[in-house]
């Protein structure tokens, strides 16, 4: 107790303290959802309450007082389907049946506690938002429906209709997919085995067995459950019946990739019977073969989640306006085992199925085990983010890039064995401002028009709709796989995008580097001298974005591309050393977080 409290009362004295963090006396930088001179990280929460009992060390150090009050929402709310129901500071609510409202307000804590629908045109987490606790993931079925009507405007941002948004509070969403609440980090600095991410539960897989037309069993490269129970024929025991999770459960819906030499054959099937941890029977007959063993083997990775977040929306509008998943301004949270669909506004800048939003430094933020399938507009995008881990996901079916890395202010995240297939160019294509000519057959796109800040477009050219979209090398890739691509699988476009955080404290916070800090200082100082040989090497087509083509590499190491026309493609140059005088580069292999250093690499 003492040192959690000692802890708490340091952290709280730093952050008062006049111009802590940046900030001034104390008090909250105004923010606008996409204006990147606002700080990172800096969101405070409404209260500094969160159950530890129940959520452990996932609670942040800003909050940890225990609630003064816990009441069922039963026995708590007054029905009104038409406003906003706000969670006072200080109550924790248990959210023990269904709810239909204009909006959710989240101060305190809502913790969900049994297999319930919450339908809202909004959810606003400045509080706690609970799904499962630290001790066990959630095992009923829980869907978040976000409907069309009130609009969010919260902190001076609008989030618009159909959001689901945490600022400064902490949204804690772990379903039966998260066997585990939180990955141990790797110890070592290349990262060449990273056992303790392995997952006890498996999102995705491999055939061991090709699959041929008019086949309904597949046979797996290895177990979907880890230390299952069967008998010595392989047959499934009932204990492992029991311990599949809802994702390899009869009913569940797969992917099975294409193994040809485009993604036109990825097939969607649903699972009839679990023979054994190999095997499983599917209800439809496949319709195309699938390879297997050496060389390209299909991967057949789960798209069903007992955990859900979808929302209303026309999907036969020409550019279809869903709802959207924001972590925003806030280094921490847990999202695992959920399953996100049906969301993402068409090229929209900002309106994305899972985004994790100029968070800063964020360790403590974790993307794991989600399945994030048939959206509008991406699928997990982030932004000004770093030192994040975004493991096990299942992305698949979007319009544009898949995985994105947004605009270059991210380094040492950890994507590790991540699934991504079913990448199509947005259609209609992103379009420019009403005041810029700029637009071409494809749209607005990169450097479109020079001397333009590029987030005047939000375009990252996802008229090419790539798995993984990456603007800074200085991330850790690790056994991802990405099938298709209309032009790459795997796409690094090193530059700095958009308006920048200028402060260097803000910059640090962000985890930049400090060679990238004083890049971005001295190009600062000449940004309007487009003539120097200097920004004819760091400006991209004369535009306001900084190449870093100098960026140190982050580890890429046993990824996976196929049915793709370009596996691996770079553009427009990256050379990874520092540009000028100064630091050195790192190179190849640089520890993310710099745990154990004077460990040999293996």
């Amino acid at each position: 107790f003492a040192p959690t409290m000692i802890r708490r009362w340091i952290f709280l004295a730093v952050l008062l303290a006049p111009g802590a963090l940046g900030r001034g006396g104390g008090g909250v930088v105004p923010n606008a959802l996409h204006d990147s001179r606002a700080a990172v990280g800096d969101a405070l929460p409404c209260c500094d309450v969160c159950d530890e009992s129940l959520l452990g060390d996932a609670c942040p150090l800003s909050m940890g007082r225990q609630p003064r009050k816990v009441v069922r929402w039963s026995r708590w709310h007054k029905r009104n389907a038409s406003g906003t129901v706000k969670i006072p500071c200080g109550v924790r609510v248990d959210l023990d049946e269904d709810v239909d409202v204009g909006g959710l307000w989240v101060r305190g804590h809502l913790n969900v506690v049994s297999g319930v629908r919450v339908r809202a045109g909004f959810l606003y987490v400045c509080g706690v938002l609970s799904v499962g606790t630290k001790d066990h993931a959630f095992e009923e079925d829980v869907t978040f429906t976000l409907t069309k009507g009130q609009r969010l405007e919260a902190e001076g941002v609008d989030y618009g209709q159909s959001t689901f948004a945490t600022f400064g509070g902490l949204v804690y969403l772990r379903g039966a997919a998260c066997a585990q609440q939180r990955p141990k980090r790797p110890k070592r600095r290349r990262l060449c085995t990273v056992h303790d991410l392995e997952h006890d539960f498996k999102t995705w897989t491999r055939l061991k067995k090709p699959a041929f037309p008019g086949e309904t069993t597949l046979t797996f490269d290895d177990d979907v459950v880890v230390d299952q129970d069967q008998d010595e024929d392989g047959e499934a025991s009932d204990s492992l019946l029991l311990k599949l999770p809802p994702h390899w459960r009869p009913g569940a819906k797969v992917v099975v990739a294409s193994t040809d030499w485009d993604d036109a054959q990825n097939e969607e099937v649903e699972i009839r019977r679990v023979i054994s941890g190999r095997h499983v029977e599917v209800v439809e007959p496949l319709k195309f073969a699938h390879s297997a063993g050496k060389g390209v083997a299909a991967e057949v990775a789960t798209l069903s989640r007992n955990v859900k977040i979808t929302s209303e929306c026309d999907a036969n509008n020409e550019r279809p306006r869903c709802g959207n998943f924001v972590i925003s301004h806030t280094p921490h949270g847990l999202v695992c085992g959920v399953e996100f669909t049906r969301l993402g506004a068409q090229t929209t800048l900002g309106r994305y199925p899972l985004h994790a939003h100029m968070c800063g430094t964020a360790p403590q933020l974790i993307l794991r085990a989600n399945s994030v399938h048939h959206n509008y507009n991406r699928a997990v995008v982030i932004h000004s983010t770093s030192n994040a881990t975004i493991a096990h996901n299942v992305a698949y079916e979007t319009q544009g890039h898949v995985f994105v890395l947004e605009n270059g202010l991210e380094v040492n995240n950890l994507i590790y064995e991540n699934f991504g297939a079913g990448a199509v160019a947005p259609n209609p294509p992103w379009r420019c401002p009403a005041d810029l000519r700029c637009a071409g057959a494809d749209g607005c796109g990169f450097g479109s028009v020079p001397g333009v800040d590029l987030e005047l477009c939000g375009s990252r050219d996802d008229v090419h709709a790539e798995i993984f979209w990456i603007a800074n090398p200085q991330n850790d890739f690790v056994r991802n796989v990405a099938v298709g691509g209309q032009r790459s699988a795997f796409s690094f476009y090193p530059i700095v995008a958009g308006p920048l955080v200028a402060n260097p404290e803000q910059q640090k916070r962000a985890g930049l580097p400090n060679f990238v800090i004083d890049m971005l200082q001295r190009t600062e100082e000449t940004r309007d001298d487009l003539r120097t040989d200097v920004n004819r090497a760091v400006f991209y087509q004369d535009s306001k974005a900084r190449h870093l083509l100098f960026s140190p590499a982050g580890t890429f190491l046993g990824n996976v591309a196929h049915s793709s026309r370009i596996g691996f493609h770079l553009y427009p140059q990256w050379t990874p050393r520092l540009f000028g005088s100064g630091a050195q580069g790192q190179g190849q292999g640089q520890g993310r977080r710099g745990e154990d250093e004077d460990e040999e690499d293996p």
